[in-house]
């Protein structure tokens, strides 16, 4: 991906937040990519004009950058080891969930690694907030991904 192109794009975890945040790319001119484990959840995104991905593999082999919103720590290490080893090389990890001080350090160490980057990207303003874009975006990790990844982040995020 150079700075030139529109990023293609995908979404672990389409719970309440996660859905919120897709809703927001389905017009994405790269295109949208969609993971969860409830079919009826992805569904609904690939109703509005998402690609749904058969699993996790299928999506980091697509997507330059990945939202990752699943609800644990556990989740998160599991989901972002297994999304590092699968994707291209410069493709961008936006992790959204709570997690532990020493989760973001350690897996953006092993992502670069691989090539992969790791972004830690807090929100605030909630499900409302994401579906009228008007999150808050608090972004840990280096400069170069989080300018490649934040057209994508202007989506969802007024700030």
């Amino acid at each position: 991906m150079t700075t030139e192109e529109t990023p293609s794009v995908g979404v672990v975890g389409l719970g309440n937040m996660g859905s919120a945040l897709a809703r927001r790319l389905t017009g994405w001119a790269g295109g949208l990519t969609v993971y969860d484990l409830d079919p009826a959840a992805v569904a609904r995104l690939v109703n509005e004009g998402a690609r749904a991905a058969n699993d996790l593999a299928d999506l980091a082999s697509t997507a330059d950058v990945i939202s990752v919103v699943v609800l644990t720590d556990q989740q998160v290490r599991d989901v972002v080891a297994e999304l590092t080893v699968r994707a291209r090389p410069g493709a961008i990890i936006a992790v959204h969930s709570t997690i532990d001080t020493e989760t973001a350090p350690a897996l953006a160490a092993a992502a670069e690694a691989r090539g992969v980057h790791v972004l830690d990207v807090a929100l605030t303003g909630g499900p409302s907030g994401a579906a009228s874009g008007q999150l808050v975006a608090m972004v840990g990790g280096d400069r170069d991904s989080y300018e490649r990844a934040k057209p994508v982040f202007a989506t969802w995020a007024s700030l």
